[in-house]
């Protein structure tokens, strides 16, 4: 059975929005982003080759969308597996892609069983670690998000960009990587997590572990310091 003939099948229990993976991925989701998507809508993506799958759970969460509107259409019967590694090693959001499997002239739409992260657990965990303080984040100092319009932000939820003593927001095309590292705006978001404070560029980590959910922050911070023990 043809990926297109399926998402036909698709569409006739959801509103669809398809995406290729043999195309440019991120430019296809950030034109199809919303502020929020309605219950019977899903982004199709076709991916004959798995390998892929870590560039679309990178692409998903920069772009934040969440992988519960996602489904993945391929041959490979690997499919469920490596969406639970991937989601495991690279995604912010507990809930995994939809795996649509094809077999021949059939399909299977397999809906995999998020695995539970312990908010409580992973917060009482990542205190061992002797960090500065209960707020702090390790991404100011590890990581740089470059966005399509080539304008930076410390990380791919910062709700501010990047910018220099001046207020002027710095640029891949017009700045160059120290200057971006050691911009004025980034020493200062470095001075306030190593202060304890909670910037308002990262309000989206804050709602999310105010809900009692599994931050960005509290997972690189477990992974990132798991990793180097």
């Amino acid at each position: 059975m043809k990926y297109e003939s399926i998402i036909k099948i698709l569409s006739l229990q959801y509103n669809i929005m398809s995406v290729d993976s043999s195309g440019n991925l991120l430019q296809q989701l950030n034109e199809i982003k919303k502020d929020s998507y309605q219950a019977n809508e899903r982004i199709v993506v076709s991916m004959p080759d798995i390998s892929k799958l870590n560039d679309l759970q990178n692409i998903v969460n920069s772009v934040d969308i969440s992988n519960f509107f996602v489904m993945v259409v391929s041959e490979d019967k690997r499919i469920v597996s490596e969406i639970e590694r991937v989601t495991s090693e690279f995604s912010y959001d507990s809930v995994p892609f939809t795996a649509v499997l094809v077999d021949g002239d059939a399909y299977d739409i397999i809906n995999i069983t998020p695995k539970k992260t312990n908010h409580t657990t992973l917060e009482t965990s990542v205190k061992n670690l002797n960090l500065p303080n209960e707020h702090f984040c390790v991404l100011p100092w590890v990581a740089l998000e470059i966005q399509p319009n080539g304008h930076h932000a410390v990380c791919c939820l910062a709700e501010e960009h990047i910018k220099d003593e001046h207020g002027k927001m710095l640029s891949v095309t017009e700045n160059s990587l120290d200057e971006v590292l050691n911009a004025e705006s980034m020493k200062q978001l470095r001075r306030d997590f190593l202060a304890g404070k909670k910037p308002k560029t990262c309000n989206k980590c804050w709602r999310v572990e105010d809900s009692g959910g599994v931050s960005k922050r509290l997972n690189t911070l477990d992974k990132t310091f798991r990793y180097c023990q």
